[in-house]
């Protein structure tokens, strides 16, 4: 999947500028510091592509927060409050309301969800989490509706090289960029 998100952003006509790449000195000391590994697709993201980044918007930019600067780091490797099985469970129910009613007020305190970390928003202002413990590690999530994962192929959660792929790809049309 990297190498799918390197040529695009070669053929997005720079849509997409990342910041300069992290060295894996500097993502060890952050990991240290915090006592938890970065979910691998995202850690990649962060040492061969760049510690995030910005696409100007027309209307506001969609931006990914380098890692120094995510909310959230405080509680990443605390234990995420949501496993997979409640989360396969809701997605399965008839449900109206909130996928995850639980979550509550949770997502909007000063420090994101336990166990997540804040990467950045979609242009419309909803902010975007990475999952960074627990059986949801490295699926991205966004806050629309009290907090959903973003799904790809069979409603499974994408972890963060796939998002970023398809958001990429979705926000470089020509119909959403005009």
């Amino acid at each position: 999947m990297l190498s799918r998100v390197r040529a695009l952003l070669a053929t997005s006509g720079r849509a997409f500028v990342p910041r300069p790449p992290l060295l894996e000195a500097g993502v060890a000391r952050w990991e240290s510091t915090h006592q938890l590994r970065l979910p691998e697709p995202f850690r990649r993201f962060l040492l061969e592509v760049g510690d995030g980044g910005v696409m100007p918007g027309s209307y506001c930019d969609f931006a990914l927060h380098p890692l120094e600067r995510m909310a959230g780091a405080t509680t990443a490797a605390a234990p995420c409050p949501i496993t997979r099985a409640r989360l396969d469970e809701r997605l399965a129910a008839n449900r109206s309301g909130p996928l995850l009613p639980e979550l509550g007020d949770l997502w909007e305190q000063t420090d994101p969800l336990h166990g997540s970390l804040m990467l950045g928003r979609y242009p419309g202002g909803d902010a975007l989490f990475l999952v960074t413990s627990g059986d949801l590690a490295g699926s991205v999530w966004c806050l629309v509706d009290g907090g959903v994962p973003e799904l790809g192929e069979g409603g499974q959660p994408r972890d963060f090289l796939d998002w970023f792929f398809h958001a990429l790809t979705d926000l470089t049309r020509p119909d959403v960029r005009a």
